[in-house]
């Protein structure tokens, strides 16, 4: 923010004012003794990008023997110019955007991924049955109760095959309860697969547990899912989380991974990963002051820090602001 002082005798310097438009609070004041450059550069880092605020000015003189008066208010709308995320954060935003996407998506579709392995399992059972199946072998177990529209079974299906360059084993057992289109269901999965490309060898190991209840409008749905894999030049281990509902139309889900992976540049990585509307920290005894981070926000009552990187340090009132990037500090009543 700018403004212009122009010159006038008897003047030795400059004093100014700045107040937020909307409920005439007062941000900053300060003076200056360079009034022959004509213009100031006010409070850099304390007012906040987009706003509209007001300023005025005034000469000074150290005897104050000249009665210099206060300019009118002038608004002021401050650049809309913000901090980036590589600004604030040592990562790639952008990237981890789209890497929790990635794996929110994958865990949005684990019920269709169980689906494609059963139909997988059935049409290589088909095929040995019409005496076409290669190198196939399945166990089936089942067990299924009915009365009027009261249903209860439960599946059991491992399999074994070995194709082309690849080699797979996996185990679905379902567990199901169901009144009408009501349904209580548990579904296990365990699959290890080895995939061969000439001299590149791919492993997967994956285990599976969902838990799903759907009553009318209203659905819960809980899963773990942990997926090992490693190729010959690369490894990812992930341990995946998510508890989602939905009711009447709407959705809440809460989310956490932790993964250990080779980068792109072949750097060793790992991380612990949230999603959700609220995350909270408590130990059940000091429940009155947990730790929270809420729409962006870190909260907690209490902190011991020995070393603080930071570029502004405010009041929650603004009134005492402590400006760590321009190196001062500013006191209001």
């Amino acid at each position: 923010m700018c403004g212009s002082l122009y010159t006038l005798p008897n003047y030795r310097s400059g004093m100014f004012e700045v107040r937020l438009k909307s409920s005439l609070a007062e941000i900053y004041k300060g003076r200056t003794e360079d009034v022959e450059r004509g213009a100031l550069l006010i409070a850099p880092g304390i007012l906040l990008p987009n706003m509209l605020y007001e300023v005025r000015a005034r000469y000074s003189s150290y005897d104050g023997s000249t009665p210099f008066v206060w300019s009118d208010w002038i608004e002021v709308r401050t650049a809309d110019i913000r901090f980036g995320p590589l600004d604030i954060y040592a990562i790639n935003i952008e990237q981890l955007n789209k890497d929790i996407s990635d794996v929110l998506k994958g865990l949005g579709e684990t019920d269709r991924y169980v689906q494609e392995e059963l139909d997988r399992i059935g049409a290589l059972a088909a095929e040995q049955e019409a005496g076409n199946a290669g190198m196939f072998k399945l166990l089936r177990e089942e067990a299924a109760v009915t009365a009027g529209n009261l249903k209860a079974g439960y599946t059991r299906l491992v399999s074994v095959s070995i194709g082309p360059g690849s080699a797979i084993a996996s185990r679905i057992e379902k567990l199901e309860a169901k009144v009408d289109e009501d349904i209580a269901q548990a579904v296990s999965q365990l699959t290890t697969r080895i995939n061969t490309v000439g001299d590149t060898v791919e492993a997967q190991a994956e285990a599976i547990t969902l838990l799903t209840a759907d009553v009318g409008n209203f659905s819960a749905n809980g899963l773990i899912r942990i997926t090992s894999e490693a190729t010959s030049g690369s490894a990812l281990s992930r341990i995946a989380f998510s508890s989602y509902i939905e009711a009447m139309g709407q959705t809440a889900q809460a989310a956490m991974w932790l993964e250990a992976f080779t980068g792109d540049d072949g750097q060793l990585l790992s991380r612990i990963m949230t999603n959700s509307d609220q995350w909270i920290v408590t130990n059940g005894v000091n429940s009155m002051a947990p730790m929270t981070f809420i729409n962006g926000e870190l909260t907690l009552m209490v902190a011991k820090i020995k070393e603080i990187i930071s570029g502004l340090i405010r009041s929650p009132d603004s009134k005492f602001v402590i400006n760590l990037d321009e190196g001062f500090l500013k006191v209001s009543d």
